[in-house]
């Protein structure tokens, strides 16, 4: 499996299409290849928005996306396994066209270039076939975040070797519709903070609301029907000094918001004019 001989970089797309821009021109000349894997319908049988689906196309005349891939749900299943099949196709493309290793994200997944060679360059010294990194959870920009009592990871590059299986073993606290299907243990790398993490933009949204009603894991909230229009109003009305409202996976569905006093990742929010000026760059 050993180095990275072709990187392909397939994307789950929907929605959060205001920041596949900046998300793909950060990394584009270090990817061979990217898919925007796009559905008309969500997994809950929303449409998908127009404007959303034009501006990948949008980016593909451009040259920021090689192709475009569309996903055809099967509602018999349920919609974290749907995610968990779709990813899977992708990696399923990517090695019959020859590539060696994938990066499958999500479309408000961000990296910063320089941390993303140092983790391709560690890669291919090492031969790791299969990589775990954490990520910061962002809330609403890129001085704000989410403070967890845990660790978060994500699967990070790996050989296109491996496909996924939900809800199977991980390292850590993972996203259960990537975990990497391994039965024999074979050589997964942790990177440690210092070499790289995810930019998560998850609650980074011109619309948080097209999130909260599309989200595979929306039916963890069904026994809470208010509990979207009380996450969109906090996410709208949030102030400094308040929490967020959460789905699930948190006590009273709250989590503290905190603001960074260095900024980890360089990014600014594309549709806000005037980031803040009172936090320094890492």
């Amino acid at each position: 499996m050993g180095k990275i001989k072709k990187l392909a970089l397939t994307i789950n797309a929907f929605d959060a299409s205001e920041l596949l821009e900046l998300l793909i021109s950060e990394i584009r000349d270090q990817v061979d290849y990217v898919v925007a894997h796009y559905q008309m319908k969500s997994y809950w049988g929303n449409a998908m928005a127009k404007e959303d689906l034009e501006e990948l196309y949008r980016l593909q005349k451009i040259g920021l996306i090689d192709e475009m891939l569309e996903f055809q749900p099967d509602f018999t299943k349920y919609a974290r396994q749907q995610e968990t099949d779709k990813r899977n196709i992708g990696i399923e493309l990517m090695r019959s066209k020859g590539f060696s290793h994938i990066l499958n994200i999500d479309a408000d997944e961000l990296y910063d270039k320089e941390q993303f060679r140092a983790a391709k360059e560690e890669i291919n010294k090492n031969g790791w076939p299969i990589t775990y990194w954490s990520y910061v959870n962002y809330y609403r920009d890129f001085d704000h975040y989410l403070v967890y009592p845990f660790r978060p990871f994500v699967n990070g590059i790996h050989s296109t070797y491996f496909t996924y299986t939900f809800n199977g073993p991980a390292p850590g606290p993972t996203d259960p519709t990537r975990r990497i299907f391994n039965p024999m243990n074979i050589g997964t790398y942790l990177f440690p903070d210092e070499t790289i993490r995810m930019a998560h933009g998850a609650w980074i949204r011109k619309d948080i609301r097209k999130k909260l009603e599309n989200w595979s894991a929306k039916d963890h909230f069904n026994d809470k029907p208010d509990l979207i229009q009380r996450a969109v109003d906090q996410f709208n009305n949030w102030k400094e000094g308040d929490n967020a409202i959460m789905l699930f996976n948190v006590p009273d569905n709250n989590v503290y918001v905190k603001k960074l006093e260095t900024r980890i990742h360089k990014f600014d929010v594309p549709w806000l004019k005037n980031p803040p000026e009172n936090t320094k760059e890492a």
